[in-house]
């Protein structure tokens, strides 16, 4: 671990309420320290994860917020974009209105498209917008990548605190209810067909 990292430490034997409150406290902590929000998700190349994303983002709702993401980048003050949409934003919008540094294209923060705390453009808003508020930098204790949320957006709280809430209830059942012996032996077997 880097100095600077944050450890996270799940309780998962906890009641549901101290667990609710132990995450709530853990996120706090993220956000104060100004950290990417780890999710108990780990990134698997291809459809799984772009799948899992759609699902998280499907959940966000922006209507309320003071578009932070727009308005500041947590890294630099930029927003970098590929070469593509840089073109396709120049083309539709004028190149004034994407900056250069050493040949990347990128919007300023505050974003220029960014009206009334509103997206301008959102329908041709870049990826690394669609994408928002996924970010990368967080591993879990064997070092695998895992999804991971900016802490600054209050939906990515919102989420993320449900997200720990739903694998736990999940977890809390699974573990309280025995196994079905034979569901098991069916599903192994439908399994091993598929792979033969």
């Amino acid at each position: 671990m880097a100095e600077g990292d944050l450890v996270w430490e799940i309780n998962w034997g906890l009641p549901r309420k101290e667990f609710q409150a132990h995450i709530r406290e853990m996120i706090g902590l993220v956000v104060e320290k100004q950290f990417v929000i780890a999710l108990p998700i780990p990134m698997i190349p291809g459809i799984i994860s772009a799948a899992l994303m759609s699902l998280i983002t499907s959940q966000i709702d922006c209507s309320g917020c003071s578009a932070v993401c727009c308005k500041e980048n947590t890294k630099d003050r930029m927003l970098y974009i590929p070469p593509s949409e840089a073109e396709r934003l120049s083309m539709k919008y004028g190149s004034g209105v994407l900056g250069s540094y050493e040949g990347v294209r990128y919007i300023p923060m505050p974003c220029p498209f960014l009206k009334h705390e509103k997206c301008s453009i959102y329908e041709d808003r870049p990826s690394s917008c669609v994408l928002y508020p996924f970010q990368p930098g967080a591993t879990n204790s064997t070092g695998d990548h895992i999804l991971a949320l900016d802490s600054r957006c209050p939906e990515a709280r919102r989420i993320s605190t449900r997200v720990y809430v739903g694998l736990w209830e999940i977890q809390s059942k699974v573990s309280s209810t025995p196994l079905d012996k034979a569901a098991v032996e069916a599903a192994a077997k439908i399994l091993a067909r598929r792979k033969g």
